[in-house]
């Protein structure tokens, strides 16, 4: 204890640890150390799963089963090319991408605040200090998902309204029009996270007596961007508005939270939105209206989570920074508007809530599909969780055979069947699940898979839907059991010998 006082009373530590400057260098370096030391989200490693096939000439929507728009497919795109060109995997190259873009919408916003991107002054740093740990560090494994990208992409429209509130824009034209553009392209990432622009936006109309700022060049090219997206999709992607977004409802939707939980994370939301007002009021910088403006920006941002984000707690990113980060422009260098220890406990009970919903790291299942020693396998997954094989399969090295990131269309139809159902809907249901049962057969077909990975699943028996298709089920017939790990089935191609004798036996009498 003594050496480590020394140590950070010396000469070389002490101004690290007291200047905010240094600081800013730290957390970056920290960011990067978290998330090469935590295991890759589900979710992310799926992007650029499917992104891959989608880079090997497969067709969103007709060959690849995806319930997102085609945004996923291309906020993905720059991170897979690279990864085909260079051999390190996408997941890494979307961590630099994504720490860029934080870094470069950070200074974009303290430069519309003060005139300069870099801070120039002890307050500056710690606020941009702030903002920094809020995009950076707090989402843990979750970061580069979606949901921060698209609020990372916001931000700048956020701090534009926020600084349009005290003093009138000096910056030319482009700079709104710019801002516009990376909002509208946040937008069409998670479309439901517009209402907390929207709010932010009205409240600066009703700060202004006037109707003037909806129409601002930002907001014109936000809404473009957005309606060029739209027509996208429409005129290149027709099959993801005529046939995968109508069985949404029935399954992206089909699972929901139960009361407890939603009342859990409500709970632990209004506390949060309820002790910032409670402890910051007595603030004199409570008053600036920007850090009025941004806690009503959370407040849309929090509605749209209730509303649309089926309560994952890592899709609370959104309103969570933008909270923190109307704390951040409430600081003072020589006052806090909250106590250090409730700001640090608050910020430590978040990052806590995110990171309940990282997989565990399937450790035994990777080990015991390296120890099959095949190279670069083609692997299809038959499981009810996306977890189960991301990032899994991409721990091994292998390419997804699937003709989605999982059976995801007969899993969701399942948990609605659950539920009373009409008879029209139940045929309706029926076409779906052949469709995706067919898709996989083709896809099997195409490229044979090395491996087959199982997970039992209460709700549907894997191999009796596989086998409800007569090509499927004549491929699945090839292969045996090598193992069991982490409750994923191993499964691998039967050698000659063993196909030779399996075609002597004599079928079944039922």
């Amino acid at each position: 204890m003594i050496a480590l006082s020394r140590v950070l009373q010396s000469r070389m530590i002490t101004p690290i640890v007291e200047n905010p400057f240094w600081r800013l260098v730290i957390i970056p370096v920290v960011a990067i150390g978290l998330l090469l030391w935590n295991p890759f989200h589900p979710d992310f490693s799926g992007g650029q799963t499917i992104t891959a096939k989608y880079l090997a000439g497969e067709r969103p929507y007709l060959d690849i089963i995806e319930n997102n728009p085609p945004m996923t497919f291309y906020m993905h795109l720059p991170s897979a090319y690279l990864e085909s060109i260079t051999g390190l995997r996408g997941e890494y190259w979307q961590y630099v991408i994504a720490i860029l873009l934080c870094l470069g919408v950070v200074g974009l916003g303290e430069w519309l605040r003060t005139g300069h991107a870099v801070p120039q002054d002890t307050d500056s740093a710690k606020r941009v200090g702030i903002f920094l740990i809020t995009l950076l560090i707090m989402p843990s494994t979750s970061f580069a998902s979606r949901d921060q990208l698209t609020f990372v992409l916001m931000w700048p429209l956020l701090a534009l309204y926020a600084e349009d509130v005290i003093k009138p824009r000096t910056h030319r034209a482009w700079v709104d029009a710019g801002i516009g553009v990376l909002a509208g392209l946040g937008v069409c990432i998670k479309f439901y996270f517009f209402f907390g622009p929207v709010l932010a936006c009205l409240y600066l109309c009703h700060l202004k007596r006037s109707v003037r700022p909806l129409f601002g060049l930002e907001n014109i090219c936000a809404v473009v961007v957005c309606l060029a997206y739209l027509a996208s999709i429409r005129l290149w992607h027709p099959a993801y508005l005529d046939l995968i977004y109508p069985m949404l409802k029935y399954t992206y939707f089909a699972g929901h939270p139960t009361v407890l939980y939603v009342l859990a994370n409500g709970l632990l939301i209004g506390s949060t939105f309820y002790l910032v007002m409670e402890l910051a009021k007595d603030s004199p910088r409570l008053d600036d209206p920007r850090t009025k403006l941004l806690l009503i920006a959370a407040l849309g941002l929090s509605i749209c989570y209730f509303a649309f984000a089926r309560n994952l707690p890592f899709r609370y990113l959104p309103p969570a920074s933008c909270i923190f980060m109307a704390l951040a422009a409430a600081q003072t260098h020589g006052e806090r508007s909250l106590p250090i220890k409730f700001y640090e406990l608050l910020f430590l009970a978040l990052c806590l809530w995110f990171m309940q919903i990282s997989n565990p790291y399937r450790a035994e299942a990777t080990q015991f599909g390296r120890s099959l020693n095949l190279e670069r396998p083609k692997v299809l997954l038959l499981s009810g969780d996306l977890g189960d094989g991301q990032p899994l399969i991409r721990d091994l090295g292998g390419t997804l055979v699937n003709p989605g990131l999982h059976p995801w269309v007969t899993l969701g139809l399942a948990i609605s069947m659950e539920d009373p159902t009409t008879y029209e809907e139940q045929l309706q249901f029926s076409r779906w699940i052949e469709w995706e049962r067919h898709l996989t057969a083709q896809a099997v077909e195409r490229n044979p898979p090395d491996l087959i990975l199982i997970e039992p699943y209460k709700l549907v028996n894997w191999l009796a839907w596989a086998h409800m298709n007569d090509r499927l089920g004549k491929v699945l017939d090839q292969y045996k059991q090598v193992g069991t790990a982490d409750k994923l089935i191993f499964l691998i191609k039967k050698t000659p010998e063993e196909l030779a004798e399996q075609a002597l036996r004599p079928p079944l009498i039922d």
